[in-house]
């Protein structure tokens, strides 16, 4: 008895921690010829929410539209410049099943006219 609740516990603790990710790479969502454009650097913005028990992660605005909000923040664009190639990557982590935690990185790449 002692040896199955000692493999239990031992397999609940080995097995317990783990991290997932999934993203995506949306289409070019406006009319524009890369052709007149140069690229000029990738910008990102992220949000993350964090769980207890289940509870808690209470973002009003949603952790995508969040991350998309701080990537237009920290990089305002200036007349002439875009921002294409949206990517969103999603992660989910859980410690023993108690702390449980989602981040939403979005991503895209600043290009400005030649």
């Amino acid at each position: 008895m002692k040896n199955i609740t000692l493999l239990t516990i031992l397999t609940f603790i080995l097995s317990s921690c783990m991290t997932l990710h999934k993203g995506y790479l949306s289409p070019i969502s406006q009319n524009i010829d890369e052709s007149e454009f140069a690229y000029n650097r990738t910008v990102h913005g992220e949000s993350q929410a964090t769980y207890v028990f289940g509870l808690g992660g209470g973002k009003p605005a949603g952790l995508i539209r969040d991350a998309k909000e701080k990537l237009r923040t920290a990089n305002p664009l200036s007349d002439g410049q875009a921002l294409i190639n949206f990517t969103i990557d999603e992660q989910f982590s859980t410690f023993f099943g108690i702390i449980t935690t989602k981040k939403i990185i979005i991503s895209a790449d600043l290009i400005s006219r030649k």
